[in-house]
């Protein structure tokens, strides 16, 4: 089950009390046209079965007035609809405490804003998916043509603003596979490239709730032996 039908699940989480990381993708599509309210846009589920506002379309989430076509994150956590709030969500929009006795925690994340530098350029921005956001955190690694079959290089961008808008379109082309993202990246020597930020924060809360956070310390004691 995709990660933006969680919120499918919320009842069933929520009466087990089993503590849950939805990790999940932004979604971003363009909001309703000029004199649609949010509540008025209506929602259909499509062949690729994400559900999307019907006047919109994906776009990358700096897009002014972008909505998410994500429901996990609209009707359950953080319960926002519009990108720009999604992105300046706090942990604590994100997460449901634990009980009194330490069960039903729940945290959901998502690609959040980054920082992308190359070639002495800098700008911000958020993948929509894990495969955009994957390349944004790992950008001058994913652009090395050793690494080409990743798909995820951009040919003779003309700036980064140019490299993040086809990396984006790219991703969402037709003909884009993410199984064999995948595959390519499973066969890569995972010391090379660095988890996305907020796949990495989600397992941190996770590893911290359930108490099985492992100290720096500790790990390079363990390593050593």
């Amino acid at each position: 089950m995709g990660a933006l039908h969680a919120h499918l699940f919320r009842s069933l989480v929520e009466f087990i009390g089993i503590t849950t990381l939805v990790v999940t993708d932004l979604d971003s599509v363009n909001g309703p046209a000029d004199g649609e309210g949010d509540d008025d846009a209506e929602l259909v589920e499509g062949d690729d079965e994400d559900y999307e506002v019907v006047a919109g379309s994906t776009c990358t989430p700096e897009t002014p007035d972008a909505v998410t076509s994500n429901q996990m994150l609209a009707q359950w956590l953080p319960g926002k609809n519009r990108i720009d709030e999604l992105l300046a969500a706090g942990a604590a929009a994100k997460t449901v405490a634990a009980d009194d006795f330490g069960l039903g925690a729940i945290r959901v994340t998502y690609p959040c804003t980054v920082s992308l530098e190359l070639g002495g350029e800098q700008i911000e921005r958020a993948g929509r998916t894990l495969e955009v956001a994957f390349a944004f955190d790992n950008l001058e690694w994913t652009q090395d043509v050793a690494n080409r079959e990743l798909r995820l290089r951009v040919r003779a961008p003309q700036d980064l603003e140019d490299l993040a808008r086809r990396l984006h379109d790219k991703v969402h082309s037709s003909n884009y596979k993410k199984t064999d993202f995948a595959l390519a990246l499973l066969a890569k020597d995972p010391d090379a490239w660095i988890v996305p930020h907020y796949v990495a924060e989600g397992l941190k809360w996770l590893e911290t709730t359930l108490g099985v956070a492992v100290e720096e310390d500790d790990q390079q004691e363990g390593d050593a032996a």
